[in-house]
């Protein structure tokens, strides 16, 4: 999947974004905010995907995760491109990449990883 960036060059924000990010910027982003840095982009109104900006390509997040219905998360997590992990992330809670490409969860809640389904550790998040 190309980011939604390299489909709509006029997108100035974004490209913005996209150069800070690229020159070691530290980006961050909550509820909508997380879902559109990643690509593919989880569609909140019914759990499908589609493009978003690519700052983090091959992962999917699901914000608020307490509040969608078991059924939208199964259906997100059928939909999910093979082999992309989608992170379902509770309330208060942060999933950070650190600089070395680590990941970790910060909070009062979990960050819960799947991939093709079924559960994964952090260890399956792209570097």
């Amino acid at each position: 999947m190309r980011p939604l960036c390299a489909r709509v060059p006029s997108c100035t924000s974004a490209v913005a974004l996209l150069d800070a990010w690229h020159d070691g910027a530290t980006v961050a982003g909550s509820s909508a905010g997380a879902m559109v840095l990643t690509d593919p982009m989880v569609d909140p109104r019914g759990g499908a995907f589609t493009l978003g900006l690519g700052l983090i390509e091959q992962l999917a997040v699901i914000p608020h995760a307490a509040t969608w219905s078991h059924e939208k998360v199964d259906r997100t997590l059928a939909l999910a491109p093979g082999g992309v992990p989608v992170a379902r992330i509770e309330e208060r809670t942060a999933l950070l990449r650190d600089p070395d490409g680590r990941w970790r969860v910060a909070g009062v809640g979990a960050a819960t990883i799947f991939v093709d389904h079924q559960q994964a550790g952090l260890e399956a998040l792209p570097s």
